[in-house]
């Protein structure tokens, strides 16, 4: 979602507002550095609440799109009071503009109707679209094998510590998705027609191991891999 469309009219230890996106009668901080727009200026103290309907109870992926200069950001979130997240350290992106996926997963979560707040504990970082989706599972027994039906598509550099570029997919629509060994979805995209190189950015995540899993949805081949991210 949006972060600045489903504010809940409330400013927190903020005075006035900066920047040209919408919502400035509000004290929200917004600007355009994304196409939706993104809230930027963000201080230590401040927060932001949402009104959410979690459909069923289960453990949720939170994936949200930061953007930072610097290695200060940091942010939690709560659910009806409760911390879900622990405090999450933003590392640099490059820049203010340019914005990386920060991935947290098993977020244990009632139904219905609830109360979120994102906590800034720390300044310096623009925060984009939030994404909260249901954790997905993978059995190991439904994993393929290592380059099952994609001998031409090649992950590298791997190991690496910030992004792995994929090269060679065929002129299909695909859906990738980086997983956790236990099988906990990670990052997730849908991958159009006419695009036949990707790049996945792992900047966010822990050192460890992974599973790259490739689906070509015109076909329903399957390309895993195993990638290692280093620090």
């Amino acid at each position: 979602m949006n972060l600045y469309e489903f504010f809940n009219h409330k400013s927190y230890n903020s005075v006035g507002n900066n920047g040209q996106g919408v919502r400035q009668n509000e004290n929200v901080d917004t600007e355009n550095k994304l196409s939706n727009g993104n809230i930027g200026w963000i201080a230590k103290g401040e927060l932001l609440e949402y009104t959410i309907n979690v459909t069923e109870a289960n453990n949720y992926t939170i994936t949200a799109l930061v953007a930072s200069s610097g290695n200060n950001g940091k942010f939690h979130i709560e659910f009806n009071g409760v911390d879900r997240t622990g405090i999450q350290s933003i590392g640099s992106t490059g820049n203010w503009d340019t914005f990386a996926p920060l991935v947290i997963a098993n977020i244990s979560l009632d139904a219905g109707k609830q109360v979120m707040r994102i906590y800034m504990d720390e300044g310096g970082f623009n925060l984009g679209s939030l994404n909260l989706e249901k954790q997905e599972q993978i059995l190991s027994n439904t994993i393929p094998s290592i380059d099952q039906a994609g001998s031409d598509i090649k992950v590298y550099p791997n190991p690496s510590f910030d992004k792995f570029s994929i090269q060679g997919l065929e002129n299909s629509n695909y859906d990738i998705r980086l997983m956790g060994v236990s099988g906990n979805l990670l990052i997730r995209k849908q991958l159009q027609q006419g695009n036949t190189t990707d790049a996945i950015n792992v900047s966010q995540l822990a050192r460890g191991l992974y599973l790259l899993h490739i689906l070509n949805k015109d076909t329903n081949n399957v390309y895993t891999k195993k990638l290692q991210v280093v620090k």
